[in-house]
């Protein structure tokens, strides 16, 4: 049977999926022209007619995977459907009204990225590994910038609150979202790193009551 030829940009989206997919279970170590060429089911080789080296392989799979992510968040900013059914009871009756919209969108945000440490295993091994860290100068960049543009979300949803003047104006919207990541990363660090021994839904939970108590308006 004869091999299908893709157009360009359909292979370089495959090669792009391969990368993330090879990320999950690999990390950046594991991520080689050989492997991605296997996945893909080409000569490694032809992967230089879709991208110019490794760098840009790695640079389109993040793409990809950030596109995954901030599309999965912005489907929480845009859900108007009330008070998530999962939300800790109790919580969403000390939400003032004006603003309850915003703060929940923020609780679905935190919960989607609960469920992607199990849905998409790629995240932690991209925002907690040693490549991270101490790799190329151009994955932390990429990185940082799927961080920043999560945080620009989460800001922009604090801000919000706080012009309707439910959310404490003191601080900045902006280290308010710094400290809103705080919630999910420390669990989720530990989660990783414990392999999933630890009950990250409790502590969600948890540091959501504190989150909520924090940003509410001085006085109240």
């Amino acid at each position: 049977m004869k091999r299908r030829h893709l157009k360009t940009e359909e292979r370089r989206e495959q090669i792009a999926a391969a990368v993330v997919d090879i990320l999950r279970t690999g990390g950046l170590g594991g991520l080689t022209a050989e492997a991605v060429a296997r996945a893909v089911g080409m000569v490694p080789s032809a992967l230089y007619r879709h991208f110019p080296g490794k760098m840009a392989m790695l640079e389109a799979g993040m793409e990809l995977l950030a596109g995954r992510i901030l599309e999965r968040v912005d489907a929480c900013m845009a859900d108007t459907g009330g008070a998530p059914d999962d939300m800790p009871a109790g919580e969403a009756g000390n939400v003032p009204e004006c603003c309850g919209r915003h703060l929940d969108a923020l609780y679905r945000i935190l919960q989607t990225m609960t469920r992607m440490l199990h849905d998409m295993q790629v995240v932690p091994r991209i925002l907690f590994s040693d490549e991270t860290m101490a790799g190329h100068a151009e994955y932390k960049e990429t990185v940082l910038r799927m961080q920043r543009m999560l945080l620009g979300r989460v800001r922009d949803l604090l801000a919000a609150g706080q012009a309707e003047g439910c959310v404490r104006a003191d601080i900045a919207a902006d280290k308010l979202a710094v400290a809103y990541m705080g919630m999910f990363v420390p669990v989720a660090v530990l989660y990783h790193s414990s392999g999933g021994a630890i009950d990250m839904q409790a502590h969600i939970h948890a540091n959501w009551k504190f989150f909520l108590a924090g940003i509410a308006p001085c006085g109240n």
